[in-house]
């Protein structure tokens, strides 16, 4: 039979690991949320060498894009060059023709003058 004081010693030694266990494993959370946090606030940071190479890739991006614009805008300026060429060279076939249908019209009339002042 134990005392209680000798139940007391046992029961402590027994917690004590428990509760050294308990302490480390908290002491073990404490650093793992704290390197967690830590991340997160080095994650913004701007003068980092990832920061660095993340602007770098930032910076790639919009020159892609910017590239693309220009060729699109340089592409689409050709189509409407294109178009407008299209239109006056349209244009002009549609004014020879004017002109050669009023030159034979004129012709016409001349024939028909000529005619009329032969007869008289």
């Amino acid at each position: 039979m134990l005392h209680t004081s000798g139940w007391r010693r046992i029961q402590d030694s027994v917690h004590h690991v428990d509760k050294q266990q308990d302490r480390l494993i908290a002491a073990a959370r404490e650093r793992e949320a704290m390197h967690l946090c830590s991340k997160e606030v080095v994650k913004n940071w701007p003068n980092t060498i990832a920061s660095a190479l993340q602007m770098t890739e930032v910076l790639k991006e919009r020159e892609r894009d910017q590239t693309e614009l220009k060729k699109r805008k340089e592409t689409e300026a050709e189509e409407a060059d294109k178009e407008i060429l299209a239109m006056i060279s349209q244009n002009k076939e549609l004014a020879l023709q004017q002109q050669g249908q009023k030159a034979v019209e004129r012709k016409q009339k001349c024939l028909a003058v000529a005619e009329t002042l032969k007869q008289q």
